[in-house]
């Protein structure tokens, strides 16, 4: 037993170890002029500021990331800003770019032309378009919005398109979603989805079901309950 103890203990000393190292290697100041012409190496962290000049690449950064390209292959936490910032990982705080490419997981804001997310994102996502292959909770605006799992929230844009489910406000001049949509969409031009339980509001408006109400002049509703087709007000219940 005793025997047992010290070995459990000799394995927690060691993680513990470990841990301490790796946080050791985690710098407060990084200043690069390019990859690998900079103070603090690739593999390493950065907990504090990082300056990148023209293009800077660290494991994870903490704190305040600037720069002209920026990038973290693991993750980010905090304020970055930069013409393209790149993250493998997750980002947590306010990225704002010309590009900005994530990977597993986006949360809080993202400002740029294009934003491109991997994972999830939960938040508010602003840019000409926003690219994500995942779910989405929060507020997307821009010109072209895509998202490639379910989205919750509002989504505003020229044109809106949600290969999953929708749950709460689509508004832009043409809404297009794959899946259900329990709340409103409201376009200029198309409101399109495979289900409706909620409200389309647009000059055509088409779901192969409805639960709810169409206003437009053009209204399909592909249950045919009570009409397949009905000009200004269509209605299911």
């Amino acid at each position: 037993m005793v025997r047992k103890i010290f070995f459990l203990a000799a394995v927690v000393a060691v993680v513990m170890t470990g841990g301490a190292a790796r946080a050791e290697q985690a710098q407060p100041l990084q200043v690069s002029l390019f990859t690998p012409v900079q103070l603090v190496p690739v593999q390493e962290s950065v907990r504090g500021l990082r300056l990148d000049l023209i293009y800077g690449e660290n494991e994870s950064v903490t704190g305040i990331d600037l720069g002209l390209a920026n990038r973290a292959n693991a993750n980010l936490e905090g304020i970055e800003w930069g013409l393209v910032n790149i993250n493998g990982g997750h980002t947590y705080g306010w990225q704002s770019g010309f590009v900005n490419v994530d990977g597993t997981r986006v949360v809080g804001l993202q400002t740029g032309a294009v934003n491109t997310v991997a994972g999830e994102t939960t938040g508010i996502q602003w840019g000409v378009v926003n690219w994500n292959e995942g779910f989405v909770h929060g507020w997307q605006e821009g010109l072209f919005n895509y998202v490639g799992g379910d989205f919750l929230g509002w989504q505003d844009g020229g044109v809106n398109v949600v290969k999953g489910d929708v749950g709460g406000l689509q508004t832009g001049f043409v809404n297009l979603v794959d899946g259900h949509v329990d709340g409103v969409q409201a376009a200029f031009i198309w409101n399109y989805a495979k289900s409706v339980h909620g409200v389309q509001i647009g000059l055509v408006n088409a779901t192969r079901s409805l639960n709810g109400l169409q206003i437009g002049i053009g209204n399909y509703n592909g249950n045919k309950n009570p009409f397949e087709f009905f000009p200004v007000v269509n209605w299911s219940f």
